[in-house]
């Protein structure tokens, strides 16, 4: 009997063991790389390694461990009957160089061509293929059809819908299924060197598709599972491990692993695989659920590198039929009788819920929540000199009794009590560039204590001081006018002002007084620290001989009560009559009540007070309040001097504007002049 023959005619070209694929990802996503291994085609064993093509069955199929990709030619069909082939590049499809969306081998009746899908969110398969060609025994054929879903692309594209017309070769073993969306990016692979092909492509899954001695070695795996670092069951049975899972000392070789080791990686996203009515669960970050009675498989990528390989999970039920392979070996399972839920996992751990296993702990379960934070409570926090908390700009609030130190601000950490929880309710705070601020909330002030005694207090509106400032020689500086308030009067207040090369001191809305405590003091002005004029209670003299206070300059004036609030304009008196005008100087009225006033450079020399009621009104200056003139000089015993004090009420006439009286005292002379001499040219 020919046994080739009957081979050939029988099972096909078989695969034994190896070629696992791996996908790129970042930069090299779209790309494939797959390890050496053997077919049999019948009786010949073609055994397929990495290499420069120089010796038999030799191909570059990239690195799977250290990603580089493999160099795969594309075959499809072109035309009524031919096939034809791209050249070997390091993407599985064709897509003229990016130039295309992937191109899916299109049929139009009669004829087949290699078109570009129709658009780039299109799902194209490319069907990965080993034979007997001794220069390239890992080929792609070209998917037939392109789809709107990745589902859809699972479900079209099977093993009994290629139509391969008349091939050029018969001898070549399905390996796998691997779908891209249209612009170039990797979506799904199938891995179906499990699957029997004969000639016409039927599909006969098969239960043992690997070796005896691959057999005995996977079912070990399973006893040899270990690491997983720190191993965590949290409160939704979300199962998570932060190191890698290993079997090792298992085996060595393509008949397993080719370096000696798998190693198994968490994944942090993407939905898994589920069979057997298996929950398809999420992957995060920390892990991903395991429910009801359901169990967490890896499947150990035989013939491979050491490399993880997330698409390789899948959560098993125990609800629809299923046979589990001898590559599947168990992560995790849960245990669902009330009352003693938990988690079971292959490296040799239990955990209830919200339970922590952290390798190398000398117990099994180190604390659960509950337990880590009553142990700190008890013991207290104590650090090393050389120890700190860091956990650098993160958002955190301490709070240590009524303090509370917080970080959660922008670049802005601050310190406050613990009831002052919002950003403007700070005490102190500091900005990342150094800025420092005090602060209060709303309505509150900010108080400077020594020795626990109030020396100043600081308000939205007000400051207020208990001691005196000492400036140690410096200024009190205004980028406008500086004004002197009385707390909540804003309309009557008193300022300095300085422009125009000249600084004045202002009343606004109110009375201006200078004061000093009694007769024995004086107001003295001084210009470039020399006192040149003096002020007394019943003087005003110059104090050097340069100051000018009229023609004489050593003269000394008698001071004569003057009181205004407010300016007054000479009055034009061209219409009054010079009777008129000399009847309003002639009503001025001496005091009745023997009130003096005595000029203390002649002793001798008295005058009477004027009666102020007796001013004429154009005259006269108005009392705009009630005071009293006191210390005013009456009589005169020997060489002292008696005084006494005129009362004036608002309203009053208080005083004479000489200015106005000048001006009419002026008029009366023009006019009495002008008249004298129309008598003398009479």
């Amino acid at each position: 009997m020919d046994t080739h023959k009957y081979l050939h005619e029988s099972l096909g070209t078989q695969y034994e063991r190896g070629l696992g694929l791996v996908e790129g990802t970042g930069g090299d996503d779209g790309k494939v790389a797959i390890d050496g291994g053997r077919i049999h085609d019948e009786s010949i064993v073609i055994v397929i390694v990495d290499g420069g093509g120089s010796g038999l069955w030799e191909q570059e199929l990239g690195n799977t461990s250290s990603f580089a990709a493999a160099q795969i030619p594309v075959y499809y069909r072109s035309g009524a009957t031919a096939w034809r082939k791209y050249s070997a590049g390091d993407y599985p499809f064709y897509d003229n160089s990016g130039g295309d969306n992937v191109h899916y081998n299109s049929y139009s009746a009669p004829n087949w061509a290699s078109s570009a899908a129709s658009s780039s969110a299109k799902y194209i398969a490319m069907w990965i293929y080993g034979f007997h060609d001794i220069s390239e025994p890992v080929i792609a054929i070209m998917g037939q059809i392109e789809s709107n879903t990745l589902n859809a692309a699972k479900n079209a594209n099977t093993l009994e819908t290629i139509d391969f017309g008349t091939l050029p070769f018969s001898e070549m073993k399905i390996l796998y299924r691997v779908i891209f969306k249209s612009n170039g990016t990797w979506a799904h692979t199938e891995d179906m060197r499990s699957v029997s092909n004969v000639p016409g492509g039927t599909y006969v899954p098969l239960t043992h598709p690997i070796s005896e001695p691959t057999h005995s070695e996977v079912v070990k795996a399973g006893f040899n599972l270990s690491g997983g670092g720190t191993i965590t069951v949290d409160g939704s049975y979300r199962v998570g491990w932060t190191q890698r899972m290993i079997v090792i000392d298992a085996g060595r070789g393509a008949h397993f692993s080719t370096v000696g080791f798998f190693d198994i990686d968490q994944p942090t996203s993407g939905v898994i695989t589920a069979v057997g009515g298996g929950t398809a669960n999420t992957w995060t970050a920390s892990g991903i659920v395991v429910t009801n009675w359901e169990s967490l498989y890896y499947i150990l990528p035989i013939g491979s590198g050491s490399a993880s390989i997330a698409a390789n999970f899948r959560m098993v039920g125990y609800t629809s039929d299923l046979e589990i392979p001898d590559d599947w070996i168990l992560i995790a399972k849960k245990n669902h009788d009330a009352g003693a839920e938990h988690i079971k996992f292959g490296v040799g751990i239990q955990l209830n819920l919200s339970e922590t296993w952290v390798q190398g702990t000398a117990s099994m379960i180190k604390y659960t929540n509950a337990q880590a934070v009553s142990a700190v409570e008890a013991a207290g926090l104590a650090l090393a000199s050389t120890k700190r908390i860091v956990s650098e700009d993160e958002d955190l609030t301490f709070i240590f009794g009524r303090a509370q130190i917080d970080s959660r601000f922008a670049d802005m950490m601050t310190i406050s009590h613990r009831d002052m929880s919002t950003q403007d309710q700070y005490a102190f705070g500091q900005i990342n560039s150094g800025g420092t601020y005090i602060n209060a909330p709303t309505g509150q002030q900010v108080h400077f204590h020594i020795n626990d005694i109030m020396k100043m207090s600081m308000s939205a509106s007000s400051l207020l001081m208990s001691i005196p400032i000492a400036m140690s020689g410096n200024d009190i500086s205004s980028s406008g006018a500086l004004a002197l308030k009385v707390s909540g009067d804003n309309d009557d207040y008193f300022r300095f002002i300085t422009s125009s090369n000249q600084t004045r001191m202002e009343s606004i809305g109110c009375h201006m007084h200078f004061r000093v405590p009694s007769s024995a003091f004086a107001f003295t002005w001084y210009f470039a620290d020399t006192a040149e004029f003096e002020l007394r209670v019943s003087t005003f003299k110059p104090l050097t001989t340069g100051a000018d206070l009229g023609a004489n300059s050593a003269i000394t004036w008698n001071v004569v009560y003057y009181h205004s609030l407010s300016d007054k304009t000479c009055a034009s008196f061209v219409g009054y009559s010079d009777d008129v005008l000399y009847n309003m100087l002639k009503a001025i009225q001496p005091r009745t009540d023997g009130l003096l006033h005595h000029d203390k450079n002649n002793r001798n020399s008295y005058f009477p007070h004027i009666d102020m009621a007796t001013i004429p009104d154009e005259f006269a200056v108005i009392a705009d309040e009630d005071y009293t003139l006191k210390e005013v000089p009456i009589d005169v015993d020997g060489i002292k001097q008696k005084v006494g004090s005129i009362d004036f009420k608002k309203g009053d006439k208080c005083g004479i504007n000489f200015n106005t009286m000048v001006y009419a005292m002026n008029e009366l002379i023009v006019q009495l002049y002008d008249k004298i001499k129309i008598l003398e040219n009479q």
